[in-house]
């Protein structure tokens, strides 16, 4: 069994300037984070779940990211 990708991917925010991945990198990770989420779901049963409830407001934070670049486009 291979580490949850949560646990293998660093999120790319850095407020000192440092660029972000490309968002098309960015769309991939939250792809791969809303699969994981739903399986997480599927096996915990319960949307309060501490694993599911940090791994959504990771996603969250990937989600903003690209929101933010697209609008600052």
């Amino acid at each position: 069994m291979t580490a949850p990708i949560s646990k293998c991917i660093t999120l790319p925010l850095d407020r000192e300037g440092v660029t972000y991945h490309d968002i098309n990198h960015l769309k991939n990770i939250v792809e791969q984070l809303r699969g994981q989420l739903v399986q997480l779901y599927l096996e915990k049963n319960d949307f309060l779940d501490d694993e599911v409830v940090e791994l959504s407001q990771q996603l969250d934070q990937y989600i903003l990211v690209i929101q933010s670049i697209m609008m600052n486009r």
